[in-house]
């Protein structure tokens, strides 16, 4: 599943698993995928989010009221959950079919913020960020990556998806 990831899209995975293991739950979530991207400083999405308030101390205080710690289960590889995986498997099917060669932060965050009922997707809204504008944030970033073709971008309206 992740060979068509960027180096980027695969840190925020790891540091999505860090995070995980910090509160000693057995299993990547959604909310541990934002955190991911927002630490991975090298990711461009991850400057767009900070520039629009979210940042690791605000998603991390969102997260306490929604998602309860875990005990100590911090040894080894955690898998991703359920949620996580198909939140992934999507984003990244959209994505192919979208025309990109490859996987990256932006489309993560575009997977996290099409996929209401998430614990992600519930902490941007608590944070009353615009997912309108974070559309229009992660197409800018396509279009630096993929010129100015308007036939690779995504649209807000056109994926809903629905867990």
């Amino acid at each position: 599943m992740f060979e068509r990831y960027t180096a980027n899209a695969l840190k925020d995975i790891l540091n999505a698993e860090e995070e995980a293991k910090r509160t000693g739950q057995t299993k990547i979530g959604t909310s541990h995928l934002l955190i991911g991207i927002i630490k991975n400083r090298r990711s461009m999405i991850s400057v767009v989010l900070k520039d629009y308030g979210i940042t690791l101390t605000r998603v991390r205080k969102e997260v306490k009221k929604i998602v309860f710690e875990g005990g100590d289960h911090t040894k080894g590889k955690l898998p991703l959950g359920m949620e996580c995986k198909s939140l992934l498997k999507e984003a990244f099917r959209i994505s192919r079919k979208e025309g990109f060669d490859i996987f990256d932060s932006e489309d993560i965050l575009f997977g996290i913020i099409n996929s209401e009922g998430t614990d992600a997707y519930e902490i941007i809204s608590n944070l009353k960020i615009n997912f309108d504008t974070l559309f229009y944030e992660i197409n800018e970033i396509k279009r630096k990556k993929y010129g100015s073709s308007s036939q690779k971008y995504y649209s807000s309206n056109k994926y809903p998806f629905k867990y």
